[in-house]
């Protein structure tokens, strides 16, 4: 087990996933305010990406069902709103390849 260990924080490291998922993370929650304007849940109003705090909560190492030799990392996020830093109100998750490259990404409030 320790091995995988390793492998992750290895490959993470290597390819800068939390910089990467932060910087995600982000521009998923722009686009997330630019598109939902007049939609926006009344606690969100008037937020924008730099109202949130975005803290490392996990990263785990995913292997296909299929395939144990093609995994994905899954890195998450914690959403805070900077004016309530103690209640998570979301997530955001990023799932790279062994290539290190974007296979899929989430946003999610609570």
């Amino acid at each position: 087990m320790q091995n995988i260990t390793n492998i992750l924080l290895e490959f993470s490291i290597k390819n800068n996933l939390w910089a990467l998922s932060k910087k995600e993370a982000i521009a998923s929650l722009d686009k997330y305010f630019e598109e939902t304007k007049s939609e926006t849940l009344f606690k969100f109003r008037g937020l924008n990406s730099k109202d949130f705090i975005l803290d490392e909560k996990s990263q785990e190492l995913i292997f296909w069902q299929s395939d144990h030799e093609t995994f994905i990392i899954k890195t998450t996020l914690s959403l805070f709103i900077r004016s309530s830093p103690k209640f998570e109100i979301g997530e955001y998750s990023l799932e790279v390849g062994e290539n290190a490259e974007i296979e899929d990404s989430w946003l999610y409030f609570h």
